[in-house]
């Protein structure tokens, strides 16, 4: 989504061209997919790497959950 060839998971995603609105753009994608990512994820983890760790965490923790598809339906 950042257009670019390579993208390493200690690489900022702010830094590789990020931005707010790309992060709501990721954050819908993951959504979809049944992960409950949010865009402060990427203002508290900068990283692919930092991300995951804290995903995990998060999973094991309860902290992240899958994502209730029916909640992100408009009526």
């Amino acid at each position: 989504m950042l257009g670019l060839e390579k993208v390493g998971v200690t690489d900022a995603f702010f830094e590789l061209g990020g931005d707010s609105i790309l992060s709501f753009q990721i954050t819908a994608r993951a959504n979809r997919e049944g992960l409950a990512l949010t865009p402060r994820h990427f203002f508290e983890h900068r990283t692919i790497a930092e991300m995951a760790a804290a995903i995990s965490v998060g999973a094991a923790t309860g902290g992240i959950r899958r994502a209730d598809r029916g909640a992100f339906r408009r009526k």
